[in-house]
């Protein structure tokens, strides 16, 4: 039993560190949402993992990963012309400008709901020490109850 229980946690934490920090090997880019801009179909605070692409593969209706300062954005294509592309939130009501396809970072793969806040989290590793130490602290104080 402790055999299978340590291969459930190595395997958990193998997947979270994919997801993390291997995928990158795949040339896929992982980003938090910062704003209900794509609402309902991506919330804010939903960690998305991006392909880098081609502007030749990417189609009206993708959504894609610009960034153009600080804070990338991830945007429904509207318009493609040879030199830029143009995006537009779903919840939005108008169109963002137009920009060059040197600033388009990825296409949008895959989104995790709500993962994003733990990433952005000043503190992301005292967070994941804090529910490890919660679990074996609950772990050994259920197998001391049982005792009495």
């Amino acid at each position: 039993m402790k055999k299978v229980k340590n291969l459930i946690i190595f395997s958990l934490g193998f997947v979270l560190f994919f997801f993390l920090v291997g995928i990158q090997l795949f040339n896929v880019r992982a980003f938090v949402v910062a704003s209900d801009s794509m609402a309902p179909v991506i919330r804010k605070y939903a960690l998305v993992y991006a392909k880098k692409v081609n502007k030749e593969n990417v189609d009206i209706g993708d959504v894609i990963v610009i960034k153009t300062g600080k804070t990338p954005v991830l945007h429904r294509v509207i318009e493609i012309n040879e030199t830029t592309v143009t995006t537009k939130g779903d919840n939005n009501d108008n169109p963002d400008k137009p920009v060059n396809w040197e600033f388009v970072q990825g296409k949008m793969i895959y989104q995790i709901p709500l993962l994003g806040i733990f990433i952005m989290s000043v503190y992301p590793w005292i967070i994941l020490a804090l529910f490890v130490a919660i679990y074996y602290v609950t772990k050994r104080l259920i197998k001391e109850l049982r005792k009495n």
